[in-house]
């Protein structure tokens, strides 16, 4: 497996419905200089310029991941802590969203499609969803659905679908001064946790029903459509032309959803399959 701070970097700030960055790529970034205010402004053709996009983008800093299904914080990378260090944070008082000094990346790491664990096709999750992705086979159109489904949770007619009798209960009896006095009083923290615990398990359950409907389609390509494709692309590459270091590729990628069938494979070198990957945008 990747690290997660290689995970974090290539999923920070990247549109799931185009598979590509919300702003520049990295080499449009290195190419440009800086304007007259000292920043980089690329006209880069492979990121999402697309307004209605925004729910899929992942709004997270490379060090502060976030899960690409539900898009919830999962903490801060093991650099990002440290850093914090150096910058002489008392870490023992800093209030983060997991208590005083509590340093854990609480996300995991999940290999989504494909054979060989990458950035590109690992992402990170909570522990909510990874539990449910993990045997199934992931692709982004599906996070999509997860994010359309995400984007209407808190419109009342939708909170009355999922919303546990209990929690709508206990929030609206809730006040700010009570909510002071339940961090102070063990009981009551630990009551308060039990709840919210309880809310996030009823919201996942309802965020993932879309999901459900789908059926998660096989990543293997069988040995007589392997054979189809040699013949078919004469042995050789069908960008360069070379015969070594040949790999059978997607057309449409897996992750989009792209199927098992000879009409969808190819035959690539690894170079040229490795450009296409960093430069493919749907």
């Amino acid at each position: 497996m990747p690290s997660i701070t290689e995970v974090a970097d290539y999923w920070s700030n990247r549109c799931l419905r185009c598979d590509a960055p919300v702003y520049t790529c990295v080499e449009c970034w290195k190419s440009t200089d800086p304007g007259e205010d000292g920043r980089r402004h690329p006209d880069c053709p492979h990121a999402c310029h697309d307004f209605d996009h925004a729910r899929y983008h992942t709004f997270c800093d490379s060090g502060e991941p976030e899960c690409l299904a539900c898009s919830q914080f999962l903490g801060v990378t093991p650099e990002v802590w440290e850093a914090w260090a150096e910058d002489d944070h008392d870490l023992s008082q800093d209030q983060g969203p997991y208590g005083p000094g509590d340093d854990r990346f609480t996300g995991r790491l999940l290999l989504m499609f494909g054979d060989e664990a990458t950035a590109q096709n690992t992402g990170p999750f909570c522990r909510r969803c990874w539990t449910y992705l993990k045997p199934r086979a992931v692709t982004l159109d599906w996070l999509c659905e997860f994010r359309d489904r995400k984007a209407g949770a808190f419109q009342p007619d939708s909170l009355s679908e999922w919303l546990p009798d209990k929690v709508r209960r206990f929030y609206e009896i809730d006040t700010s001064e009570k909510m002071r006095a339940a961090l102070e009083d063990p009981v009551k923290r630990a009551e308060r946790e039990r709840v919210i615990d309880l809310m996030m398990d009823a919201y996942h359950t309802w965020l993932r029903k879309a999901y459900r409907k789908v059926a998660a389609p096989s990543r293997y390509i069988s040995d007589p459509v392997k054979e189809e494709v040699f013949e078919r692309d004469g042995g050789q590459c069908v960008k360069c032309g070379s015969t070594r270091g040949l790999q059978y590729d997607h057309v449409i990628p897996y992750s989009r959803g792209g199927s098992n069938s000879a009409a969808n494979i190819q035959l690539l070198c690894g170079d040229c399959n490795r450009a296409k990957s960093d430069t493919f945008v749907s």
